[in-house]
Formats: structure tokens, sequence, C-alpha cells
């Protein structure tokens, strides 16, 4: 199993239906996260490679999440991919001061998903 791992905190089903669907044909294992309390522990747990949150609606819990996520030791490495169906620039800076790596609305990530990988994985 040297499929790289891919954690998914999605409360919407098609969108997370599309996004496992095109990270299996990139040959990802996918991992669903239930809660955003449960994202770190399940980055640490499972050795995660990239972690796709979905942050429409700009819940506060899924901000926590991610900030917990990028100041912990042991996962700060683990970039991180926002989604939201649209986002206005407070919005994207709210998500990016929260320690995601890249936000981007939902069909960018649908139809470049190859090309963000690449780039969120790219060693400084």
């Amino acid at each position: 199993m040297n499929e790289p791992l891919a954690l998914l905190l999605c409360h919407r089903g098609v969108v997370a239906a599309q996004l496992v669907q095109r990270l299996e044909t990139l040959h990802y294992r996918l991992a669903s996260v239930p809660a955003p309390t449960d994202l770190t522990l399940a980055a640490e747990g499972q050795r995660a490679m990239v972690a796709f949150v979905d942050v429409d609606g700009l819940n506060e819990s899924v901000l926590s999440a991610i900030r917990r996520l990028r100041t912990s030791s042991g996962t700060a490495h683990i970039p991180v991919i926002a989604f939201a169906q649209e986002l206005d620039d407070a919005m994207l800076a709210r998500v990016l001061d929260s320690g995601a790596t890249c936000a981007v609305v939902e069909t960018a990530v649908l139809e470049h998903l190859s090309h963000l990988l690449n780039r969120v994985l790219e060693l400084p």
C-alpha cells in the first residue's frame, strides 16, 4: 500500500464523492474525517500527505482545525487545500490566515486537482 493518503473533511456529499473519485484516479487513498476536531489526530495517526478541507460556510471550528493541523509539530508539514463553493476576498483572507496552504473554489479543485497537488507538495 504505497499510495499516498489524502484526508477529506467535507460535509457536502456530492462534492466529496466527486473529489474522492478524482483522487482515486490519481492513485490516492482517502480517509474521511468526520469532524473538524478529528483532523489533526487523523493526520498524525494515518500519516497523511495532504488534507482537503471544505470551508463552505466558513465555520469557525473548521478554521480552528486547520490552524491546529498547521501548528502542531507532528502535522505542520501537511499541506491543506481549502475549498468552497464561492470565495470572496474576506473569506480567502480568513482561510489563508488560519494556515491553509491554498484556498480555491470547488470547481477549480475538481478541474485542476493534479496541478494543485503538484504545487502544494513541492518541496521548498
